[in-house]
């Protein structure tokens, strides 16, 4: 599977037809991000078997953060702005 930018850096579209490369590489210790029109919307890391609770939690609320942007980045692209109407 070929990334973009480097070896870590994958589209959400080769992402999802190469997942199970993808995983892979992230079980292997590689960190992956996935990108949505060229902007990084998540980021694979592998998981340690002796994460501490404030790891979990730490990483739990990455994920959390990276979708609200994904939210907001919709929100904000649907607005009459992006739409050529002021």
């Amino acid at each position: 599977m070929a990334t973009q930018q480097g070896n870590n850096t994958v589209g959400t579209y080769k992402a999802k037809t190469h997942l199970c490369e993808l995983l892979e590489k992230v079980e292997a210790g590689e960190e992956m991000t996935i990108t949505k029109h060229g902007a990084p919307v998540v980021k694979l890391v592998p998981v340690t078997k002796d994460a501490s609770p404030e790891e979990r939690v730490a990483a739990i609320a990455a994920d959390s953060e990276a979708r609200l942007w994904s939210i907001l980045t919709r929100i904000e692209g649907q607005g009459p702005h992006s739409r050529g109407r002021s």
